[in-house]
């Protein structure tokens, strides 16, 4: 299941291959663990969006279990 950005507001479309990397790295064929993911994730957006990648990341920290791993 790839959700992408679709659990936070549509700011823009900067950083939205921040989300389909972050996909990507949830998925049953990655190679890093989950908290590597969304240290990835927060990283890239937060060149995108300083003032939001804090709360994604932690979203993602805290409900991303449910889709990790699962294709």
């Amino acid at each position: 299941v790839l959700m992408s950005c679709s659990f936070f507001p549509r700011i823009t479309t900067k950083g939205e291959h921040c989300c389909r990397d972050h996909d990507l790295n949830y998925g049953p064929d990655t190679a890093v663990t989950r908290k590597e993911a969304d240290w990835i994730f927060y990283q890239c957006m937060k060149q995108y969006h300083p003032y939001f990648a804090y709360p994604m990341y932690l979203a993602v920290r805290m409900f991303g279990w449910r889709f990790y791993k699962k294709a």
